[in-house]
């Protein structure tokens, strides 16, 4: 198994669905395929933070939140159910 998914990130990148996002992942953050480990957590974190606007990453995590209580891993009494949709069709247009 691992030595197909080595297959698919190293040669057949394009015919490959793990391929395709290593490579769009090294290309995103500036990093050499062979060195994709070095993609952590707060690489990703830095680049989002210095790349959007503090507005847009407030809007996103708005709508994270409400789609966690829409999906039921967080509760929010305060709006109906049509309300929290049109709240999160409003926030994903915007």
């Amino acid at each position: 198994m691992q030595s197909a998914m080595l297959h698919g990130v190293y040669f057949s990148r394009m015919l490959s669905p793990i391929g395709r996002n290593a490579l769009f992942c090294c290309l995103r953050y500036g990093v050499q395929l062979q060195n994709i480990a070095f993609i952590k957590k707060f690489v990703v974190h830095g680049y989002v933070r210095y790349s959007q606007s503090p507005d847009v990453i407030h809007t996103a995590r708005c709508l994270l939140e409400l789609l966690y209580v829409k999906h039921g891993y967080s509760s929010l009494s305060l709006f109906s159910r049509d309300e929290l949709v049109y709240a999160i069709s409003y926030l994903s247009t915007v």
